[in-house]
C-alpha cells in the first residue's frame, strides 16, 4: 500500500506537471523561440563575416543586435536580406568583385565615379541591405543609420511603398491629367493649413 507521501509526490509532480504545461511552457516557447531567432541573426551575420575580408567598420556590437532583434523585425528583414544578397552578387559579379578588404571594396566599387562628395564624407562601408533605419554591410555590420536615409520618411526599403511600386502605372507627367492627381491634390488639401485657426 502506498503511503501518503507517495500520493503526495504523484499528486505534486502531475500538478506541477499540469501548471507548468498552462502558465510556463507558452513562456519559455517564447522563450526559446525568440532566443533561436536571434541566434539564427548572429549565424548569419557571423556566415557574411567569415566570407570576407578585414572590416574597418565594426557597427552595433552582438549584445546589442540580439537586443534589437527581438524589438524590429525590420533588423531580421534585412539580415536576411543581406545574406540572400550576397550570394546573387557572387554569382552575377563573382567572388573577386565581392569579396576582399573593405576599404579595397569600398575604392573599387567606386573607381569610375567622380565623386562629389569629399573623401573624409563617404562613407567606408558597402551598405548590402536596408530595411527601416538599418543597413547590414558588405561585411556583416550592422549600422543604425542615424541622421541618414534611414531617418528620413519611413526610412530604408518601406514596404507600403514598395508594395504600391509593385503595380503597373502610366508612367506621365502633368501633360497627361491622371486620377493619381487629383488623389495628390486632395491629400494635399486635406493636410495644408489644417491646424490654422482660420481653416
Amino acid at each position: 500500500m502506498a503511503s501518503a507521501s507517495g500520493y503526495f509526490k504523484v499528486w505534486r509532480t502531475k500538478s506541477v506537471a499540469a501548471w507548468s504545461s498552462s502558465w510556463v511552457e507558452p513562456e519559455v516557447q517564447h522563450l526559446m523561440s525568440t532566443a533561436a531567432v536571434q541566434h539564427d541573426a548572429l549565424q548569419r551575420l557571423h556566415a557574411i563575416r567569415s566570407r570576407q575580408g578585414k572590416s574597418g567598420t565594426p557597427g552595433l556590437d552582438d549584445a546589442t543586435i540580439v537586443r534589437f532583434v527581438d524589438r524590429d523585425a525590420r533588423l531580421l528583414q534585412a539580415i536576411g536580406e543581406a545574406e540572400q544578397r550576397l550570394d546573387t552578387l557572387v554569382d552575377e559579379l563573382g567572388e573577386n568583385a565581392v569579396f576582399g578588404d573593405e576599404g579595397d571594396l569600398v575604392r573599387d566599387l567606386q573607381s569610375g565615379f567622380v565623386n562629389f562628395y569629399a573623401a573624409p564624407t563617404v562613407n567606408p562601408y558597402v551598405a548590402l541591405a536596408a530595411r527601416g533605419p538599418w543597413i547590414v554591410t558588405a561585411h556583416g555590420a550592422v549600422l543604425h543609420d542615424n541622421g541618414g536615409y534611414g531617418m528620413l520618411g519611413a526610412g530604408h526599403g518601406p514596404q507600403d511603398v514598395i508594395d504600391a511600386m509593385a503595380g503597373n502605372h502610366v508612367m506621365a507627367n502633368v501633360m497627361t491629367p491622371s486620377f493619381s492627381q487629383h488623389r495628390f491634390i486632395q491629400r494635399l488639401r486635406r493636410e495644408i493649413g489644417h491646424s490654422r485657426e482660420d481653416g
